[in-house]
């Protein structure tokens, strides 16, 4: 439907998918799978935490606990998409880094905790004990979450087993080998991974964060009070939001055409909620089987709640200011190159690319606004009206599949015909003749006014 967007044949193709078809009788089961495959035993696992979250959860705070506990956001609606878009708190349902951090990491400081708290246990091996309980937690998330399909769950996966097993091994955890490391696995059990979004914003903001954490920095002054402790946290989250948001911007920008100018506020004002959501989130699963998970679901959605009004509070604040940006294929490029070169150098020099990279992107970098589009399957025309931004549709109808893109990605309404429009004599006569015939009324064609134009 336009150029760059998703194109459901290149992914198909690559995912072993034929074709596509519809029932339109009667369905008869000629065979079915074996039930003891652990995908399908993981998939009805999926399936029935998804349901009793269904069960104790209304629907919108429903949709955004499948999708932060098992991977499926098929339910979450557009009006929450854009208000967690606009606020900056998009990766929240997700699942990612953020999500298995504090899972796995969760886990791993609670196993460490318990074992320095018995004297019976100090002789054991703590740390590389609770690097495995994390590792694990980590590789059952991940297969909740839809395993490797789920691209930015799964290069969270990887790094937080290289984390984990730097630890066993008493090596040094976050590098930026580590994340070449996973991004070639990817690469090679996923090639077409590289073009997707996900793949993109996950490792721009994963490169991001360790070349600036791997910065010399002054030593720490010995132990803080807990107001400074908080504060401290306070000011970690704000740094951390604002490098991988700045470290994703361009991406964002060029495959969702929206930007979050108030996302580091929207970060630092959801965290308590999205760190208890996931916490009573590991609770409830724990107490499924004992059929005690009510009360935690409920508190999950509590959480949900208050960080859907947070989202809401800070999308308001962001109303007008959030663009429309449409950037060219050399703008990406340019993004690409700038994070390479970040990641290959070290030291202060890596953030030379990246300055050079910013009056590249804003002088060559922005796509003008198309005059004409033409869709071919839906005989869809739509010319710009007038002197503004504004498009009219001059053949084709609203709601149709094609013109619902067009509108989503230039963020505008298109109008259902175009003030200059004139249907000319013989363009008059075929359309008697078709509904004549039975046939649907559309015109077929640029009108004589148009071609003034």
């Amino acid at each position: 439907m336009l150029p760059g967007t998703h194109d459901g044949q290149f992914h198909s193709y690559f995912a072993g998918i034929g074709a596509y078809g519809g029932v339109t009788s009667g369905l008869e089961v000629l065979s079915r799978g074996d039930d003891t495959d652990i995908g399908r035993r993981v998939q009805a696992l999926r399936n029935h935490i998804g349901g009793r979250v269904d069960l104790a959860l209304a629907p919108d705070s429903a949709a955004i606990g499948r999708a932060m506990m098992v991977g499926d956001q098929s339910a979450i609606t557009d009006e929450i998409r854009d208000v967690m878009a606009a606020s900056g708190l998009a990766h929240v349902y997700s699942i990612s880094g953020l999500h298995l951090s504090i899972v796995a990491g969760g886990i791993f400081w609670l196993v460490r905790l318990a074992l320095a708290s018995l004297p019976m246990l100090v002789a054991w091996p703590s740390k590389k004990i609770a690097a495995i309980a994390g590792l694990l937690a980590a590789f059952g998330y991940l297969l909740l979450a839809g395993g490797p399909d789920n691209v930015p769950a799964f290069r969270s996966t990887l790094m937080l087993a290289l984390i984990f097993g730097a630890a066993l091994v008493g090596r040094r955890a976050l590098t930026m080998r580590n994340v070449a490391i996973a991004a070639l696995v990817i690469i090679v059990l996923e090639p077409t991974s590289v073009f997707r979004p996900s793949f993109q914003l996950s490792f721009a903001a994963v490169v991001a964060l360790i070349g600036v954490y791997e910065l010399p920095r002054r030593a720490g002054a010995g132990k803080y009070g807990a107001l400074e402790r908080f504060f401290r946290f306070v000011l970690a989250t704000a740094a951390t939001s604002f490098i991988a948001g700045l470290a994703t911007l361009l991406f964002s920008a060029y495959h969702f055409q929206q930007t979050a100018p108030l996302g580091v506020l929207g970060n630092v004002l959801a965290l308590p909620f999205v760190s208890f959501i996931m916490w009573f989130g590991v609770l409830a699963v724990v107490a499924m089987p004992f059929g005690v998970d009510g009360p935690f679901l409920q508190l999950m959605g509590w959480n949900i709640d208050r960080m859907v009004d947070v989202a809401e509070l800070v999308a308001g604040w962001s109303a007008g200011f959030t663009g429309n940006p449409l950037l060219t294929y050399g703008a990406l490029l340019v993004g690409l190159a700038s994070l390479a070169w970040f990641a290959f150098l070290a030291g202060r020099w890596r953030f030379l690319g990246p300055v050079l990279a910013v009056p590249f992107v804003l002088l060559f970098g922005f796509a003008a606004r198309p005059d004409v589009l033409i869709a071919d399957t839906t005989q869809a025309i739509a010319i710009r009206d007038g002197d503004g931004d504004g498009l009219a549709l001059a053949s084709g109808r609203t709601g149709s599949f094609a013109v619902d893109v067009w509108s989503r990605h230039y963020q505008a309404e298109i109008a259902a015909s175009h003030s200059g429009a004139r249907c000319d004599g013989l363009e008059w006569h075929r359309q008697q003749w078709r509904v004549h015939h039975g046939h649907r009324a559309q015109c077929s064609g640029l009108c004589r006014g148009l071609f003034r134009q």
